[in-house]
């Protein structure tokens, strides 16, 4: 006996062909999904027709979007009895860019036949809201309901829905 031991042979480290086909699949997926999201109008690819328009201070204008936030100030405080000042909690729903108003009027009809408390709102009645946007909301609610139909709502309506905390602003 010498005194010394044979090494342990080394193991050669082979990356499983599976993993790899996987990862070239899922490089593949996002590649395609690029394509088509630049491909469509408004995305990156065409120019929407459509400018925007911004009026005197800057804010992006939705389309109607001072009938909106009329009707949507009047809903909160016939039915609500908030008034100007007033700090409300809503679950957002859905958001949509100024020129899809038509959809999100699609979206807030479905949802009110289907009994939900909802309203079309934008920044012009809710300051705290992106200019240009037009979000389905729920509510208003009490902080602790709000919490409570955030969990509802996200299970029944839109698993991406969120709170957000705004204050009434009268037209």
């Amino acid at each position: 006996d010498t005194g010394t031991e044979a090494p342990a042979p080394r193991r050669r480290r082979r990356v499983p062909t599976l993993w790899l086909a996987a990862g070239g699949a899922a490089l593949f997926g996002a590649l395609v999904g690029l394509m088509v999201n630049a491909a469509e109008p408004g995305r990156g690819g065409e120019a929407d027709p459509r400018p925007p328009v911004v009026d005197e201070v800057g804010l992006l204008r939705v389309p109607g979007g001072e009938e909106l936030a009329r009707e949507e100030a009047e809903r909160v405080r016939a039915r609500h009895g908030a008034d100007a000042g007033d700090r409300l909690f809503f679950v957002v729903l859905a958001s949509f860019e100024g020129r899809e108003l038509e959809e999100a009027r699609g979206l807030l009809v479905r949802l009110r036949e289907r009994g939900y408390d909802v309203g079309l709102a934008n920044s012009l009645v809710y300051p705290e809201l992106r200019d240009g946007y037009v979000a389905v909301v729920a509510g208003p609610y009490a902080r602790e309901q709000a919490e409570v139909e955030l969990e509802r709502l996200r299970a029944e309506v839109a698993s991406d829905a969120f709170l957000r905390s705004v204050t009434l602003r009268v037209p």
